[in-house]
């Protein structure tokens, strides 16, 4: 049986279970990586969404395609611009699973399949949890954006996604 894949909060991508024992583990309190307000300098592209009525909202996010890029997310960042956000990348198209570990901002997360089409979003993902959240639908993938911008913008299954560059 293969085991699904987890992506730690906004944050890992790595094989649930089978990779238990190789996470890195949590930084000590007030060291410099738990301080720290963002990530090495990532790729940003425009983001584009296109909901069936046509309303469309434009993004900037940073693009995580790599497993270590995955894996730190949006960690440690205390806060998140209104028109920003993350595309994590996956190599193929699976159902994705995440948690809040590390990451202090309340988050929206839309789920898209390989074809840029929305099939699901998880609302609000409360900070500093470990709660697993995922829709039932594979995808390819998952943006993130600040908590309730996606149902503020119409953002939902159905909507059509499109960056530029192109990724």
């Amino acid at each position: 049986m293969r085991m699904p894949t987890l992506v730690v909060a906004v944050v890992a991508c790595v094989p649930a279970c089978r990779d238990a024992g190789t996470r890195p583990a949590p930084a000590p309190a007030g060291s410099p990586k738990e301080d720290a307000v963002s990530a090495p300098s990532l790729r940003e592209v425009k983001a584009t969404f296109t909901t069936p009525s046509g309303a469309r909202s434009t993004f900037t996010v940073e693009v995580v395609d790599t497993p270590a890029t995955r894996e730190r997310g949006l960690m440690y960042r205390k806060s998140l611009a209104p028109d920003r956000g993350m595309v994590f990348v996956f190599p193929k198209e699976e159902v994705q699973t995440f948690w809040m570990k590390n990451t202090y901002v309340a988050l929206d997360m839309v789920f898209v399949g390989a074809d840029f089409k929305v099939v699901g979003v998880v609302e609000d993902a409360r900070p500093l949890t470990l709660d697993m959240r995922s829709v039932p639908v594979p995808s390819r993938y998952v943006i993130e954006l600040n908590a309730h911008v996606a149902r503020a913008r119409g953002i939902g299954p159905g909507t059509r996604l499109s960056f530029e560059p192109p990724l």
